[in-house]
């Protein structure tokens, strides 16, 4: 299951860009700390949150996000044309290998 908290934190800390962009806000939400001070918190937080999956902040934000339930109820509603248009980009890729 790759919708819940511990796939998306996993995804932003492997992602040097999400990374970075991460690094940024705590940075700026925490003004008073030092470069090495944001470094060690990012470091704390990915310890935590990638290595224990009933961390509190999973637990709270699988239950406020529903980010599954919200998906399957929003594809749903989608109309064939629309989730056509999900679909494509995921097959996009493989267009031309199916063509030759």
């Amino acid at each position: 299951n790759v919708l819940n908290s511990q796939e998306i934190w996993k995804s932003l800390f492997n992602s040097p860009l999400s990374r970075k962009q991460f690094v940024d806000i705590v940075r700026n939400n925490a003004p008073f700390l030092s470069a090495a001070g944001v470094a060690s918190v990012v470091q704390e937080l990915q310890r935590q949150l990638l290595q224990v999956a009933e961390h509190p902040l999973h637990v709270y934000i699988n239950t406020k996000i529903a980010l599954r339930t919200t998906l399957e109820a929003r594809m749903k509603r989608l109309s064939p044309a629309e989730f056509e248009q999900v679909l494509h980009p995921v097959f996009q890729e493989d267009e031309l290998t199916l063509i030759i």
